[in-house]
This record gives C-alpha cells, structure tokens and sequence, in this order.
C-alpha cells in the first residue's frame, strides 16, 4: 500500500482560509468527490481482495471456473518440475490444490455413471 499523502488534506485546508467563498465552496466540492472516488476504490480493492481470499462457497461460478484452471495449471507445472516421487505428494496438497483436486474427481465419477447408464440404456 502506498504511503499517505497529506498534501490534499493541506490544499483543503488553503481553501478553507480563502475570503472568495463561492469559489472555495466549488474548490473543496471537487476536493470532496475526488476524496470520494479514492476512498470508495480503497473500499472496492479490499472488498476483491476479501473475495479472492474468502471461502470457495462465497465465491462466483465464474471465479471457481478460473480458479480451478489456474490451479490445475500450477500442478501440471508443478509435476513437470518434480524430480523426486516424494515430491508428488507436496504437489498436490499445496495451498488449497485438494479441493480442485476433489472437484475433478467428483466430475470423473459423475462422467462414467453417465457413461455407465447410456451402456445399460
């Protein structure tokens, strides 16, 4: 995060010191809608930042899709740079890779029960 920067708490308060009040009071509503947009894009990074980060049920279908490819992604890079069979473990317990990992194994089963009853059917 970038350090704070005083300077337009000071320009506000040169305003505040003016004898011109019609102009001051135009000067200080620009300072207040721009003061707003910043304040309301600080609020709107930190609210993505908390999704991105959150639990996966409070998460769009549009991110779990993304976050799912970025992952398995990051094991086949992973598995390409394993040397050691030991490793394999370590590579698909990383971070929060057992739930993807469970996602595709549940998508796996419900393909070859559905592959199994167009069989019988």
């Amino acid at each position: 995060m970038r350090p704070i920067d005083y300077s337009e708490y000071k320009e506000v308060l040169d305003v505040l010191k003016r004898d011109d009040v019609e102009n001051s009071y135009q000067d200080l509503m620009q300072h207040e809608t721009k003061t707003l947009d910043t304040v309301n894009n600080v609020i709107k990074y930190y609210r993505d930042v908390e999704l991105a980060d959150g639990q996966l049920i409070n998460q769009s279908i549009h991110t779990i899709f993304m976050r799912y490819f970025e992952v398995w992604n990051q094991i086949l890079e992973d598995l390409v740079a394993v040397r050691n069979p030991k490793d394999l473990f370590t590579t698909f317990t990383k971070g929060d890779r057992l739930i993807f990992i469970g996602i595709t194994f549940i998508i796996i089963s419900l393909f070859l029960i559905l592959t199994q009853s167009s069989k019988q059917g």
